[in-house]
């Protein structure tokens, strides 16, 4: 199987990670926030923000990386890191500290 890893703007790419080709973004930012999230990060790799604020984002981000077949991800919010892993038992969820670069596993 192929990898395609994912990450999370902000508390993830906004915190100098340096992600690993091949890979997505998939944010909970509103696709609005379009303009803002260019400048951020460029345009590297495939961008998917949330179409609407009536999605919950650990919802979201879940369903995306289903759709894409994302098979590693980093995120920074353990609540959203549940609803991923609820979605996707088998993808690899990578924990970045919200203070730090550290990264680490969920462990649920």
């Amino acid at each position: 199987m192929k990898e395609l890893r994912g990450y999370d703007i902000d508390g993830v790419l906004s915190k100098g990670i340096i992600p690993i080709e091949p890979y997505v973004v998939i944010s909970g930012r509103h696709r609005k926030q379009w303009s803002k999230t260019i400048k951020l990060i460029g345009t590297n790799a495939p961008i998917y923000l949330r179409p609407s604020h009536d999605i919950p984002t650990g919802i979201w981000k879940g369903n995306m990386i289903k759709l894409l077949g994302v098979t590693e991800f980093y995120e920074d919010t353990k609540h959203q890191a549940i609803q991923i892993r609820k979605i996707n038992p088998n993808v690899k969820i990578v924990k970045v500290s919200r203070k730090t670069q550290e990264l680490g596993s969920f462990i649920f």
